[in-house]
């Protein structure tokens, strides 16, 4: 009888808009869904559908029983900004996992300079990925080296320089 959208479990959608998710849905064919029969959607495609989107962690789909398609969204937590040597740049989610820039307001995230690569999740550079994901999540999640540290440089050597926001020392 309706969609019923729900973003995060908060209800607060930062990367993925409801209008963004129900026209991904159109686009796997839940559109004039009154003549259809609740036995007719493949709720697992839908759900699979959705997780293509590089901000959509986990998408849960089922009928109510007042046959209302309820759709939750999870979406990828951003914990890092990577710049790389070639000047381009990405975010780094909660998994270690390459992240699109998003046209929201910029985040307040650690910030790493000097990565090797445009992609992540190279053989050669996983252990420096899941020292980034370590350290980024140690920064947001500690209150004093979370403000105290303003960047992060990767060395040639894959070794961090953090520069303080506060001085002129490198760590």
């Amino acid at each position: 009888t309706a969609v019923d959208i729900q973003i995060n479990a908060d209800g607060k959608s930062i990367f993925v808009s409801k209008k963004e998710v129900m026209r991904l849905l159109e686009k796997e064919g839940v559109k004039d869904m009154q003549e259809k029969r609740v036995q007719s959607f493949n709720l697992e495609k839908l759900e699979e559908a959705l997780r293509k989107n590089p901000w959509i962690k986990d998408a849960q789909l089922y009928f109510d029983n007042n046959e209302v398609l309820k759709v939750r969204i999870t979406e990828k937590e951003p914990v890092a900004r990577i710049f790389t040597i070639s000047g381009n740049s990405f975010y780094m989610d909660s998994s270690g996992k390459q992240l699109p820039l998003a046209a929201v307001v910029p985040l307040k995230l650690p910030v790493f300079t000097g990565y090797p690569s445009d992609k992540m999740g190279s053989r050669a550079d996983s252990v420096l990925d899941r020292q980034m994901q370590n350290l980024s999540m140690f920064l947001k999640s500690d209150s004093f080296w979370g403000r105290a540290i303003e960047q992060v440089n990767i060395t040639p050597s894959k070794t961090f320089e953090m520069t303080p926001l506060v001085g002129n020392q490198i760590i």
